[in-house]
């Protein structure tokens, strides 16, 4: 019996360690809005909070997300943007469940986002 409880203990915790498009880390969010362009990523986010110039004259577009209350944690994302071409990405996820699911504040945001291909080691 023992051990069943910790096998149904493991499974729902790696159930919860990702969201439903298969992103687990802010990385993997960067590295798929770094290969899409600006103008894909305003047709499934729309436009962005606000956009403010850098100093090496590109754009800096800032998104925010907030599921629930505020408790439950904040995601913000910015990228930099030059001729519709995404040059850097920075994702910021704050929320209560860090170590089961760090990405939770962001999930709105990723529910938008094409699934992650998994890709087979060799």
């Amino acid at each position: 019996m023992k051990n069943y409880l910790i096998l149904l203990f493991l499974l729902t915790l790696t159930a919860c360690a990702t969201n439903v498009k298969g992103y687990k880390t802010t990385q993997q969010v960067e590295e798929q809005l770094m290969i899409m362009s600006g103008k894909e990523i305003m047709s499934v986010w729309g436009k962005p909070r606000y956009i403010s110039n850098t100093a090496k004259g590109q754009k800096k577009w800032h998104y925010f997300d907030q599921p629930g209350d505020l408790s439950s944690g904040q995601c913000l994302v910015d990228l930099y943007v030059e001729k519709n071409i995404v040059i850097y990405v920075d994702v910021y996820s704050k929320g209560r469940n860090k170590l089961l699911y760090p990405l939770e504040p962001c999930q709105n945001l990723l529910n938008s986002l094409p699934s992650i291909i998994p890709v087979e080691e060799q």
